[in-house]
């Protein structure tokens, strides 16, 4: 096995192992590839009923990739229903401040992996 200090370039991120590995490792970086493949491990299947409850007809391949830009039906009803099943879901409070940041499944996802 590589050592996985200082050697990013040869981490295999479709090894689970190893990128959960790198990622305890890493600092918090955003567009780092063990963060999301963590977020999607973790919150992802959760999060993608969630979103499937409110969108019934979006297919849970194009989940993951849906914006408030790109759904006309994500409308401020829909936007505080998706709010209120994911609270439901992950027993967490959401501040409806940020609900205008929480536009997509990926700002979800981020959100609800920082949270304790």
């Amino acid at each position: 096995m590589f050592p996985l200090r200082g050697r990013r370039d040869r981490v295999c991120y479709n090894c689970p192992r190893q990128a959960a590995r790198f990622a305890t490792r890493q600092s918090a970086d955003k567009h780092s590839k063990p963060l999301r493949f963590s977020l999607l491990n973790d919150i992802g299947p959760r999060l993608t009923q969630c979103f499937s409850i409110v969108f019934p007809d979006l297919s849970e391949a194009e989940i993951p990739r849906c914006t408030q830009k790109t759904m006309l039906n994500w409308d401020s009803a829909a936007a505080i229903t998706l709010l209120n099943v994911i609270e439901e879901e992950f027993s967490t409070s959401i501040d409806l401040e940020l609900l205008p940041e929480l536009n997509s499944y990926e700002a979800f996802a981020k959100y609800l992996a920082k949270q304790p």
